[in-house]
């Protein structure tokens, strides 16, 4: 699958022979997985990264199978590369949009039982730019930095216990989501790409937002960039990360 659908490039093959495939694994499929997904993880997750690959390549015939294996399933693995291909076609395509935003609510109003964690939730809405999100992110919103936030929000540990639905994630969120200026609304989301764990490409609201500054505030940003490159602040934060993730490079070429 990697070689015919690269996530650098989804689109590098157009032959159709190639959505067909992917098709008899994922679209066909994926709503058996749900029935034997005790039974069968190797081949779930054969189906979710096909299903996962269709989306990348904007084929929304896949959309309704993804939905009902999302609301279907029980907390499995391969069940957050569903949600990425789910919300990547419902943030391009204005009619696929409802029914995953109200998935998830569903999964934020409780988030201590939800089938993916918080960090899944949380970078899902921002990744996607979600804003219809705002007022549960803001019942779950730390109040400032110096606020104890909940150290689960997920159902995976045994057994679930009430969260305290406080989370710094969600306060970050919304304070990027308020910034008015270009160049530093584009730099704090740049550090939240820079530190996510999550996403095969940029998000495309960052290539949108450079595209639309003035060359001054592109060449600010570059600078912004190579600083980045020095910190060492996240776990997962590295030069190579901020290189793919936001470089001015990268986002010029993420389609």
């Amino acid at each position: 699958m990697d070689n015919l659908v690269p996530w650098q490039e989804p689109m590098r093959y157009h032959d159709s022979r190639i959505d067909v495939a992917l098709r008899a694994v994922a679209a066909e499929e994926l709503p058996k997985v749900v029935a034997v997904s005790k039974q069968r993880h190797e081949w779930n997750f054969a189906s979710a990264h096909a299903a996962e690959r269709l989306a990348w390549r904007d084929r929304t015939e896949i959309f309704p199978a993804l939905l009902a294996a999302l609301r279907a399933g029980d907390d499995r693995p391969y069940g957050d590369y569903l949600l990425s291909a789910a919300a990547l076609l419902g943030s391009r395509h204005p009619e696929l949009r409802p029914p995953i935003l109200e998935y998830l609510q569903e999964q934020l109003a409780d988030i201590a039982r939800s089938k993916h964690g918080s960090w899944k939730l949380f970078d899902t809405a921002w990744r996607f730019d979600f804003r219809e999100l705002q007022p549960a992110l803001e019942t779950l919103a730390t109040a400032n930095a110096n606020e104890m936030e909940d150290d689960l929000g997920t159902a995976k540990i045994s057994p679930p216990r009430q969260a305290t639905r406080r989370f710094h994630a969600a306060r970050k969120i919304l304070l990027t989501w308020s910034e008015s200026d270009p160049l530093t609304k584009l730099k704090l989301d740049g550090l939240s790409e820079a530190s996510s764990t999550a996403g095969f490409q940029p998000a495309e609201h960052l290539r949108r937002q450079f595209e639309q500054l003035r060359e001054p505030e592109r060449q600010a940003f570059r600078e912004f960039v190579e600083w980045m490159k020095g910190q060492t602040l996240p776990y997962n934060w590295s030069p190579e990360r901020v290189n793919w993730a936001i470089s001015p490079e990268a986002l010029a070429t993420a389609e």
